[in-house]
């Protein structure tokens, strides 16, 4: 009798489970909130000057669902969440700014979105419902890639295909208005506020459509073949530099460590075919930003990444702000420092009285401090780290993880921490493919029974 155990286990499916039940499934809510950068651009309504779009409603309906469904929660999870919260209120205290409306803005959100997600780490679900899963995330790619596509293709005929003004929110990319960058045509945008928001919400569904097939939750290939094409052209029509190599890393790691590489391989083989034949001057415009990115002549990248990044490892202004950052809302007591490195990095002049910082771990590490910072690495570390006993199979996920904190500022943004709460379901998924080391290992215990 052999005395190795498998590594992949699947659970047998119990009739009772909640989740086995047609539409009683809070995964769909939960991928949809995480998906919410391809909705941030429809405005439900306004509380002030704050914005309440679509994936609020998204995360608050998908938090209820699962939280009545399941009731418990991930208490790890729960107590770094809670010591983040502590943390930031006694430097409020302390430093005197608990009274500041900017504060409270920032800190509210805080607090709402990581309860949010201590909730929704309870979900759990079986191996039939990944299966349906799968499949739903296949054909929900092909839908939304599809709308970015038509979109692309009604922009080039000058049709106006965006949300009326009274639907969008404030400061919404005009599509029309930035050809030059493109080579003359106006970049896919779907429901988003800008294209690279966009193709955020594209790679997230495409990470999630790899993921499934590398596990082999995949029940029609043609489909998911389908939708990862979709998804594909849909991020490269959007022009995103960020989007294209965060596609392009994904395929990448694919490739090296699962077990879809020769579909994968035919699906480039395809787009490559389908570019050369229709592309006509899409991949130019392309090709040029990424060489002028690569040159640090890009405007744009200088400021996304190469200031992003420099403000990481900034000196701040005291030793308050090194070990608890400018506190949730209070950017302006570091604005100094942002202005300096950014007016150094930018390629043209512009008034700094609004900086967006493009790294999420730079917006903590501002926003937080080194403490906060270090809190946020340990949270992820709890996330991703049951993943790394099957590495190969999440590689694609972790790639996606680490470049988009990144590429993207998101941290007080429902999206994120609905992105966090999903890698928790991705990882509780039952592995139905086997890794080579659980192959190993069987072929070893064949050998040792013969």
């Amino acid at each position: 009798m052999s005395l190795i155990k498998p590594l992949v286990s699947i659970p047998q499916t119990s009739h009772s489970d909640p989740y086995t039940r047609p539409f009683a499934q809070p995964w769909r809510l939960l991928l949809l909130s995480a998906l919410g950068p391809m909705f941030n651009g429809v405005l439900l309504f306004r509380m002030g000057s704050f914005e309440v779009t679509l994936p609020h409603l998204l995360l608050g309906v998908a938090t209820v669902s699962v939280f009545v469904s399941s009731r418990r929660v991930n208490s790890r999870l729960a107590f770094i969440c809670v010591a983040m919260i502590l943390i930031q209120v006694c430097h409020a205290l302390i430093s005197g700014f608990i009274v500041e409306s900017e504060w409270w803005k920032s800190f509210g959100q805080f607090v709402t979105y990581s309860t949010c997600f201590i909730l929704l780490t309870g979900f759990k679900i079986d191996r039939n419902t990944s299966i349906r899963a799968a499949s739903w995330t296949a054909k929900l790619g092909i839908f939304l890639g599809g709308i970015s596509i038509i979109q692309f293709i009604l922009f080039t005929f000058d049709v106006p295909a965006y949300l009326p003004d009274t639907w969008r929110v404030s400061g919404v990319f005009d599509p029309f208005a930035a050809t030059y960058r493109y080579g003359g045509f106006s970049p896919a945008m779907g429901l988003a506020t800008e294209p690279s928001i966009q193709a955020l919400g594209l790679v997230t569904l495409l990470a999630c459509l790899l993921y499934f097939g590398g596990i082999g939750s995949v029940s029609n290939r043609r489909v998911w073949i389908l939708s990862v094409i979709t998804l594909l052209g849909a991020v490269v029509l959007s022009f995103s530099l960020t989007g294209i190599v965060l596609a392009g890393a994904l395929i990448l790691t694919s490739l090296l460590f699962l077990r879809v590489g020769r579909r994968l391989v035919l699906i480039l083989f395809m787009i490559g075919i389908g570019l050369g034949i229709f592309g006509g001057g899409i991949v130019d415009p392309i090709r040029s930003r990424l060489l002028i990115a690569s040159q640090g002549a890009d405007n744009s990248t200088q400021i996304r990444v190469v200031a992003a990044f420099r403000l990481l490892f900034a000196p701040s202004s005291s030793f308050e702000t090194f070990l608890f950052g400018t506190g949730l809302g209070m950017e302006m007591r570091d604005m100094e420092v942002y202005q300096a490195i950014y007016s150094d990095v930018s390629l043209r002049s512009r008034e700094w009285d609004s900086i967006k910082i493009h790294n999420i771990f730079t917006a903590v590490r501002i926003l937080t401090g080194w403490i906060g910072l270090l809190l946020y690495i340990i949270l992820w570390w709890k996330v991703l780290r049951p993943l790394t006993k099957n590495f190969g199979l999440y590689t694609p996920l972790f790639a996606f993880v680490f470049i988009s904190n990144f590429a993207s500022g998101y941290y007080l943004t429902p999206y994120f921490w609905s992105m966090m709460a999903l890698m928790v379901a991705l990882r509780r998924f039952p592995l139905r493919h086997k890794s080579k080391q659980t192959d190993r290992l069987t072929t070893a215990g064949q050998l040792n029974k013969t």
